[in-house]
């Protein structure tokens, strides 16, 4: 049987990672952050296995674009 994630709880785990995503990394550097997926339509939503999200902060309170989403093998046609 599983459990669910208690709604406040929920909102402040996504409201952290909004946090950590808006803020912009120090000019000429890049921000990597290692995570799980997220259920579908929530945070950055499904991520295939071995997948990769790459997001742009707008800075904080302002939100940030999600730019691209790739596979693996996407990820392996890049130049």
């Amino acid at each position: 049987m599983g459990w669910a994630i208690p709604f406040v709880e929920k909102s402040n785990i996504l409201s952290n990672v909004q946090s950590v995503l808006e803020r912009k990394p120090s000019q000429g550097m890049n921000q990597v952050i290692v995570a799980h997926s997220f259920p579908e339509d929530v945070g950055l939503g499904e991520i295939s296995d071995m997948g990769m999200v790459i997001v742009k902060p707008n800075g904080p309170g302002n939100g940030y674009e999600i730019i691209k989403k790739l596979t693996l093998e996407g990820l392996s046609l890049l130049n």
